[in-house]
């Protein structure tokens, strides 16, 4: 009787983790589109040269909108809103980066961390988001002109992009390389588990984790 309690009660305990199943590598969400937007970044702002040295800026283009900039700004201060943008851009991807690096400070303090609907959003959809206004601006000049033509809100566009991916890759990079390093000190890795509840998308969007778990030989 005593075994038999001993088993329950072990069954009881280890029920969580086996109704909890791997989904797949956690890299995948977190480091795969910040690789791949800092290289996009660092790509946008190989123009930074040109920008700062260009002698008048926006003289002498076609576009109507960059007349119109240039006869309200000049050159020299449209080409400090372009590099504003980029700063507004940092700003906003170091805000969102912080979703990320406080679950990754709690999974290392406390072993595990429960991803939240809004990280979700952050994880999967952080890069979208300043596609979004540089997409409008160039239907909208497709719309009036028939092809974007405004070297200006391109400018704007791109730059506040690479301020934006640069910000936000880094801190959540440098963080989770740390992470991986620190885990695999102490032989253990990094898992996504989630507790299967639903099915599609539901299932997907529910109750996922983050673990730091065992895998070298036991003590």
């Amino acid at each position: 009787m005593g075994s038999g309690a001993g088993v329950l009660g072990i069954d009881g305990s280890e029920q969580r983790a086996v109704e909890m199943e791997k989904i797949f590598h956690p890299g995948i969400i977190i480091v795969l589109f910040p690789v791949i937007c800092s290289f996009m970044g660092v790509i946008f702002l190989t123009t930074l040269p040109w920008l700062i040295g260009a002698y008048n800026y926006l003289r002498g283009m076609s576009s109507p909108i960059d007349q119109v900039i240039l006869a309200l700004l000049g050159s020299d201060l449209s080409r400090l809103v372009v590099l504003a943008s980029c700063i507004l851009g940092a700003m906003i991807g170091l805000y969102l980066s912080r979703f990320v690096t406080t679950k990754l400070d709690v999974l290392k303090k406390e072993g595990e961390a429960d991803l939240s609907v809004g990280l979700y959003i952050v994880l999967f959809l952080w890069w979208v988001f300043p596609q979004c206004p540089v997409n409008t601006i160039a239907l909208l000049e497709m719309i009036t002109y028939g092809s974007p033509t405004s070297h200006f809100l391109s400018d704007l566009g791109f730059f506040m992009m690479a301020g934006y991916f640069l910000a936000y890759s880094i801190p959540v990079l440098s963080k989770y390389f740390r992470l991986v390093l620190y885990t695999s000190s102490i032989d253990s890795q990094i898992i996504l588990v989630g507790l299967p509840s639903g099915s599609g998308f539901k299932r997907l969007s529910q109750n996922w984790t983050l673990k730091v778990v065992h895998e070298g030989p036991d003590p």
